[in-house]
């Protein structure tokens, strides 16, 4: 049941946006917002969660949530970029053993007609907020992974399209790691309402357009921009897409942060319950990525084990 929403938290920020963009990514100004909350359309945090009347960082480009295309246990997943931009939603496997599967059910189409079409052919008039998406997804298998299926997510859009939040929750990290040792990229990491055992990560951003401490609203809250990852390889995506589309994307997954060996989030703001900081980032999306990895290094030493996450900062799956 969806409950009003007064406000969002944006408590007092660690460190300032790391760049600000005017265009399709929206217009973000550090300390500001060009938008106001509309509560008849934001979907509300659990029940007994204190409402806050504050600003939104970024711009709002949709005026209701997008629709949902799956779930983890009770966090549900919504479309991470405007329904109108999204080109189509892949699930496949993730690279390594802390991924969750998120469940979905949405029809899987034929990869052999949407590669003949350009697409799954998805209806025009699409619902919002608590409904789930019309339309299917595609399944691709990849060699060489062992994890299960549906533990990994891309949501396809053009390069510079509005990346929104996928689940409702606390923005706890954003840093850089170097893409296939090539590209630096960023990853965000949210954490949902009062699921501190789960950590649902984006990556292929430009932009972010929120810092940790900030409270985002699934489908609704822009977070950054889907990167341009076409010049530096070819998508499997954009097998499936137009052709005139490469098949970019921002790619998600949902980690189980108790794992053995996963420290995803060292460095990353500790929140209470309700989403509020208890313990501010240590790691911003500012921080050299040979620091992030210092970091993590650190800590696996610190807990006597290895750091498995070290490779996957240097090389996350695409």
């Amino acid at each position: 049941m969806r409950e009003p929403l007064e406000g969002l938290l944006n408590p007092e920020r660690t460190q300032a946006p790391s760049a600000v963009q005017t265009g399709a990514v929206g217009d973000i100004t550090a300390g500001t917002s060009s938008m106001s909350v509309n509560p008849s359309d934001v979907t509300s945090a659990p029940s007994g969660t204190p409402r806050y009347e504050t600003e939104i960082q970024a711009a709002q480009l949709v005026d209701q949530e997008t629709p949902l295309f799956g779930s983890y246990e009770d966090v549900q997943f919504h479309v991470a970029v405007p329904i109108d931009s999204l080109t189509e939603l892949l699930l496949h496997q993730a690279s390594y053993g802390w991924a969750l599967q998120i469940s979905t059910p949405l029809p899987e189409a034929s990869n052999e007609e949407a590669m003949s079409a350009g697409g799954t052919g998805r209806s025009e008039v699409q619902p919002a907020g608590d409904a789930y998406l019309d339309g299917s997804v595609l399944r691709v298998w990849r060699s060489g992974r062992t994890m299960a299926m549906d533990t990994a997510v891309d949501c396809g859009a053009a390069a510079g399209t509005p990346v929104l939040s996928p689940v409702s929750g606390t923005v706890v990290l954003i840093e850089q790691y170097q893409l296939y040792g090539e590209s630096t990229d960023y990853q965000i990491h949210i954490q949902p309402y009062g699921r501190p055992d789960i950590d649902v990560v984006l990556i292929h951003i430009v932009d972010p357009s929120v810092v940790a401490g900030d409270q985002v609203v699934g489908g609704y809250t822009q977070i950054g921009g889907v990167r341009d990852l076409s010049a530096l390889m070819g998508l499997q995506l954009g097998e499936y897409t137009a052709e005139d589309d490469p098949g970019n994307h921002t790619h998600i997954c949902v980690n189980a942060s108790d794992y053995p060996g996963y420290f995803g989030l060292v460095g990353a703001a500790r929140v209470d319950e309700n989403g509020n900081v208890a313990q501010a980032a240590t790691i911003t999306a500012d921080t050299p990525v040979d620091q992030v990895v210092a970091a993590r290094q650190a800590a696996a030493e610190a807990a006597g084990t290895t750091d498995i996450t070290l490779e996957y900062l240097k090389t996350a799956a695409k």
